[in-house]
C-alpha cells in the first residue's frame, strides 16, 4: 500500500511542509502496528479465561493504539538519528514535513488515551504495562541488540497481563456483565 503525501510550504522562510494525514499515519508505523495486532490477538487468545468480545476489540485497538503512539515518540526521539542515515532520512521528521513538536504531541496525546482505555477495557497491570514501555523502556531496549527481544516481550507481558489479570496469569480480572 503506498500512502503519498500533499505537501505544501507553509511559508517561504521556515522550509517546513504542512503535514498530511498520511505524514501522521507514517509517525505510527502501520506496518510495526500490524504485527503487534496479530501478535496480541494470538497472546489474548491463548490465554487462560473468557474474554468478551468487545472487552477483546477495545484491548486490542487500546495496544495496537499504544504501539503506533510509541512509534511516533521514537520518530521524535530519533530524529537526529534519522535525518543522517539513508533508510530513514524521508520520515516527516527529517523531511522536514513535520515539526518534531507535532510528532511528540500526538505520540503523547495517543499513548496517554490508548493506556487509559486498556485500563478502563480491561485492567490497571497491563495499562500500566504499556505505558512503562512507551515512556521508559521503548529507547533503552530497543537499541540494545540483545534486548531487542525483551522489548518485544514486553508486549507479550502486558497482553498476557490482560488477558490473566496478574502478573502470571490467573489472578484478578475484572467481571465481565
Amino acid at each position: 500500500m503506498a500512502v503519498t503525501s500533499n505537501q505544501q510550504l507553509i511559508s517561504d522562510t521556515d522550509g517546513l511542509f504542512e503535514p498530511s494525514v498520511a505524514d501522521f499515519w507514517s509517525l505510527l508505523k502501520p506496518r510495526v502496528m500490524s504485527l503487534v495486532i496479530f501478535t496480541g490477538f494470538a497472546g489474548m487468545y491463548v490465554a487462560p479465561g473468557a474474554l468478551h468480545p468487545l472487552v477483546f476489540a477495545i484491548s486490542l485497538f487500546a495496544i495496537a493504539a499504544g504501539a503506533g503512539a510509541s512509534g511516533a515518540i521514537n520518530q521524535w526521539y530519533d530524529r537526529d538519528i534519522d535525518a543522517i542515515m539513508t533508510r530513514t532520512k524521508t520520515r516527516p521528521i527529517p523531511a522536514g514535513v513535520m515539526a518534531p513538536a507535532e510528532a511528540l504531541t500526538m505520540g503523547l496525546v495517543i499513548s496517554a488515551l490508548s493506556v487509559l482505555l486498556l485500563g478502563l477495557a480491561a485492567n490497571w497491570l497491563a495499562a500500566g504495562l504499556l505505558g512503562l514501555y512507551h515512556f521508559l523502556l521503548r529507547r533503552c531496549l530497543y537499541r540494545l541488540v540483545k534486548a531487542q527481544h525483551a522489548a518485544k516481550y514486553c508486549y507479550r507481558w502486558c497482553r498476557w497481563c490482560f488477558a490473566a489479570g496478574d502478573w502470571l496469569g490467573g489472578g484478578y480480572r475484572q467481571p465481565v456483565n
